[in-house]
Protein backbone atom coordinates (compact mmCIF):
# COMPACT_ATOMS: atom_id res chain seq x y z
CA UNK A 1 0.00 0.00 0.00
CA UNK A 2 1.35 3.46 -1.05
CA UNK A 3 1.13 6.82 1.42
CA UNK A 4 0.37 9.60 0.37
CA UNK A 5 1.11 12.70 1.83
CA UNK A 6 -1.69 15.25 2.03
CA UNK A 7 -0.88 18.94 1.78
CA UNK A 8 -3.44 20.79 3.61
CA UNK A 9 -3.08 25.04 3.65
CA UNK A 10 -4.81 24.90 6.86
CA UNK A 11 -2.98 22.59 9.09
CA UNK A 12 0.49 25.19 8.21
CA UNK A 13 1.33 27.83 11.24
CA UNK A 14 3.62 30.21 10.53
CA UNK A 15 5.56 31.81 14.19
CA UNK A 16 3.70 34.62 15.53
CA UNK A 17 5.14 37.02 17.33
CA UNK A 18 4.02 37.04 21.61
CA UNK A 19 2.29 39.37 23.15
CA UNK A 20 3.87 41.28 26.28
CA UNK A 21 2.01 41.05 29.04
CA UNK A 22 1.68 45.14 28.48
CA UNK A 23 0.51 44.28 25.26
CA UNK A 24 -2.23 42.00 26.08
CA UNK A 25 -3.32 44.62 28.68
CA UNK A 26 -3.84 47.24 26.43
CA UNK A 27 -6.01 44.87 23.90
CA UNK A 28 -7.92 44.03 26.36
CA UNK A 29 -8.94 47.45 27.27
CA UNK A 30 -8.98 48.61 23.60
CA UNK A 31 -11.51 46.01 23.04
CA UNK A 32 -13.49 45.90 25.89
CA UNK A 33 -13.07 42.19 26.50
CA UNK A 34 -12.64 42.44 30.19
CA UNK A 35 -14.94 40.46 33.00
CA UNK A 36 -15.66 37.83 29.72
CA UNK A 37 -13.77 34.67 31.62
CA UNK A 38 -10.99 34.84 29.65
CA UNK A 39 -7.97 34.04 31.11
CA UNK A 40 -4.40 35.54 30.34
CA UNK A 41 -2.86 32.60 28.24
CA UNK A 42 -6.14 33.31 25.83
CA UNK A 43 -6.01 36.71 25.82
CA UNK A 44 -2.59 36.01 25.30
CA UNK A 45 -3.41 33.95 21.94
CA UNK A 46 -5.89 36.25 20.53
CA UNK A 47 -3.16 39.60 20.80
CA UNK A 48 -0.56 37.82 19.62
CA UNK A 49 -1.36 37.84 16.19
CA UNK A 50 -2.72 41.15 16.05
CA UNK A 51 0.75 42.45 16.49
CA UNK A 52 2.63 40.46 13.96
CA UNK A 53 2.95 41.32 10.27
CA UNK A 54 1.04 39.85 8.22
CA UNK A 55 -0.48 37.42 10.52
CA UNK A 56 -4.47 36.63 10.46
CA UNK A 57 -6.37 34.99 12.88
Amino acid sequence: MQHRQAKDAGSRTDPVTPASVPETLDFVEREKLYGLSCGKVGMTLLASPLITPGATL
